[in-house]
């Protein structure tokens, strides 16, 4: 009994007074950057301990790319089972009860920005703002069709042995690569902390019917391909040492046995295989909240400092392919890639014959895009390879 009411002290804390503490970190934060805003009033659209989203109220409507990013990204279906779970419906309720203070306590239902000094000089002047508890910002001025971007900085991913040297091939090298093969937003400039890019105005890549969606995975497939046909730069660590160290990583983390035993089960294979694999700079984390689709054509977006790097052709497809089954629960990309539909394009990437890539060889693509992950400290920590790579392994158990 004491113990249950320690966990219930904790939530109670957890959801209202560590809330609160961190909005009120990040209305700070947000505020530090004032002159880079228009002044005037500003809505509050999303108010959290986690994302902020304000827009001058003059401005009508948030950009199309900005709404399928918070469509894809911030309003993903939650987890069926742990919707029964009696602490998530004790944080439910008691998001409800902050919900309902906070609306009738709060004097102001507006932000107010009225700069001391002329936002023309900062050369920024924009109507929305969106701030993450990561430290990453995104300002959008709708007038000029403009987006400048404030990226976070992950430690543990500039800190990982994978991380190319300083001095080769840096983050704006790849991106430059990247830009040949991927259609990007244009980036004019980097001003002051931002990155300045053009605003695309795309469609949510859920949005698209699942024929548009296989076919805008084969076009990726098919850049990836042309990237590592002409890549010529070799870096200093291979497709061998990324994959051994993330399944060094999964022996040591993942405590299911059944999936231990799986994993242990494909190790000398996939290492095999790895030795032949080039490495090609990569989007590290390129899910449907990172894309949008313009004329049917993808467009790869959030290229972070931290979110490039050097792994194997096949990555950004297949990464993309398991995301939309893990993140959104939607299962046709995944279905179709295991049938066999995307066969051709992925035997090029993966160095295979066509003839020989069997089932087997698909779920391999698929862990060893969930070790490299891992390994390379992009998307998920060691400790999560077992809830990242459950669905998959629970497809190869139907």
């Amino acid at each position: 009994m004491l113990r249950k009411i320690k966990i219930l002290g904790t939530i109670i804390y957890q959801e209202f007074w560590e809330w609160n503490n961190n909005l009120f970190q990040l209305k700070s934060e947000l505020l530090q950057y004032g002159d880079y805003l228009e002044n005037g009033k500003y809505e509050w659209l999303i108010m959290s301990s986690s994302l902020i989203l304000v827009k001058h109220e003059r401005i009508e409507n948030i950009p199309e790319t900005l709404q399928t990013t918070l469509t894809e990204f911030w309003k993903k279906p939650k987890d069926k089972n742990l919707n029964k779970r009696f602490i998530v419906k004790i944080r439910d309720v008691l998001a409800t009860i902050r919900n309902v203070f906070r609306n009738v306590f709060r004097k102001n239902g507006y932000l107010t920005i009225s700069s001391n000094s002329h936002n023309e000089n900062k050369g920024v002047n924009a109507q929305i703002a969106l701030l993450r508890s990561n430290g990453k910002m995104l300002l959008f001025d709708v007038d000029k069709d403009l987006v400048y971007i404030k990226f976070s900085q992950n430690s543990s991913t500039n800190g990982n042995k994978f991380k190319q040297p300083e001095g080769q091939w840096d983050h704006t090298m790849m991106r430059q690569e990247i830009g040949k093969y991927f259609s990007l937003p244009i980036e004019k400039k980097i001003l002051d902390c931002f990155y300045q890019q053009d605003l695309v105005h795309g469609v949510a890549f859920s949005d698209c019917s699942s024929s548009e969606r296989l076919q805008i995975v084969k076009e990726i497939c098919y850049s990836s391909r042309k990237m590592a046909e002409n890549f010529v730069f070799k870096p200093q660590i291979t497709a061998f040492d990324i994959i051994k160290e993330g399944f060094s990583l999964a022996l040591l983390n993942v405590n299911q046995p059944e999936m231990l035993e799986y994993i242990s089960s494909r190790q000398q294979a996939i290492l095999m295989l790895s030795k032949n694999w080039k490495i090609i700079p990569s989007h590290c984390d390129l899910t449907a909240h990172n894309l949008t689709i313009i004329d049917k054509h993808p467009v790869l977006l959030d290229l972070a400092p931290h979110k490039v790097g050097f792994l194997p052709p096949f990555f950004v497809p297949i990464c993309l392919i398991h995301s939309e089954l893990k993140e959104y629960d939607r299962l046709d990309l995944v279905e179709a890639f295991l049938d066999g539909k995307l066969d051709f394009e992925f035997s090029f990437l993966s160095g295979l014959e066509k003839n020989s890539f069997d089932k087997d060889m698909r779920i391999d693509l698929l862990l060893s895009e969930t070790l490299a992950l891992a390994a390379t400290g992009n998307k998920i920590s060691p400790q999560n390879i077992h809830y990242w790579f459950k669905p998959i392994f629970d497809l190869v158990n139907n």
